[in-house]
Order: C-alpha cells, then sequence, then structure tokens
C-alpha cells in the first residue's frame, strides 16, 4: 500500500527554501550542506525562544484595538455624535483629536473607517466628554477646552492635549470629582 504525505503551505515552503540544486563539486555539496543546517538551527532557535514582553503584549493591545475599532466601525456616526457632543468644529475635534479633517470627513461619512489606534484615541476622548460632564455643564465644554486656565500655566485644555500631556486633564477631573482641588 502507497502512502502519501499530506503536506502543509508551511512545510512546503519550507522544504522548498532548503531544497538545493545538485552540486558541481564536493566542495560546494558540504558548503551548502552546511548553510542548510546553519539555516534551520537558527529558525529552530528562534521558534524556541520565548516571546518578548512588547510582543507578547501586542495580541491583548490589538484584541483592545479591535473591540475599539469594531464599535466605532459599526456606528460611523456615533463619531459625528462625539465632535457634535464637545460642541466642535471638525478643526478645532482636529486639534484635540491629533486627526485631519479629511480624516474625519471620510469616517463620518462611512466611506473609510478608523484604524485600530485611532479607533482607541476616539473611545479615549469619549471616555474623556463623559468625565468633563461630570463636573461641568456639557454645554460649556466646548469653552473650557478652549480657554486659557491658570491650572495649566496659562495654556489652554486644548493645547495641553495636543502637547501630549492629557494625563493633566485627567488629574483635574479627578481633583474636581474628589472635593479637594485647590
Amino acid at each position: 500500500m502507497n502512502r502519501l504525505r499530506a503536506y502543509s503551505p508551511v512545510d512546503l515552503l519550507e522544504r522548498s527554501s532548503t531544497v538545493t540544486t545538485k552540486p558541481t563539486s564536493r566542495a560546494s555539496a558540504r558548503v551548502s550542506t552546511k548553510a542548510t543546517r546553519r539555516s534551520s538551527k537558527k529558525t529552530a532557535r528562534r521558534r524556541a525562544q520565548p516571546a518578548s514582553p512588547a510582543r507578547a503584549a501586542k495580541p491583548a493591545v490589538k484584541a483592545v484595538a479591535k473591540a475599539a475599532a469594531t464599535t466605532v466601525k459599526a456606528a460611523s456616526p456615533a463619531l459625528r455624535a462625539l465632535r457634535e457632543a464637545y460642541g466642535m468644529s471638525r478643526e478645532k475635534f482636529g486639534r484635540l483629536s491629533g486627526f485631519s479633517v479629511r480624516s474625519q470627513a471620510n469616517w463620518e461619512s462611512g466611506s473609510k473607517a478608523p484604524s485600530d489606534q485611532a479607533a482607541l484615541r476616539l473611545a479615549e476622548l469619549a471616555r474623556l466628554h463623559r468625565a468633563l460632564a461630570t463636573v461641568m455643564r456639557p454645554d460649556s465644554i466646548a469653552v473650557w477646552l478652549d480657554t486659557p486656565n491658570l491650572a495649566f500655566d496659562g495654556l489652554k485644555p486644548v493645547e495641553v492635549v495636543e502637547r501630549g500631556q492629557i494625563d493633566r486633564l485627567w488629574k483635574m477631573i479627578f481633583l474636581l470629582e474628589s472635593g479637594t482641588a485647590a
């Protein structure tokens, strides 16, 4: 009975990369055999090494991003609703979010979906809006974001976000909610 072995595409790829043409001399045969052994040892070592912490964390981040992206992609009108909840034009919302006016228009129209990172950023901005709405009237958030504030050394809160210091806003919200702001 003749048995046929089924190869997976990965097996076929590995087999095709290690097959060499018939060498013309014994010396070149030894060289090609050594090269094949060396490359297969390197591959085995790479497979045996544990993933770095950054690599191990990537799937978790991707899962969260995918969930957020699915939520945002499923409801493109939600982007417009978020921007309108802030009471901002696309230009001002672009300063707050870091997204171009064109990207916002594409996402709002549904012609393109935001990337995973963009979806995470939008989810964070939605959380920020909900938190700001607990400490001030929702209709005054846009004015507050565009007004210089002594708590931020005279900067506008939107400028603080642009500089990548959104944690300062979260700290202010925490202090206002806890009642310990001085």
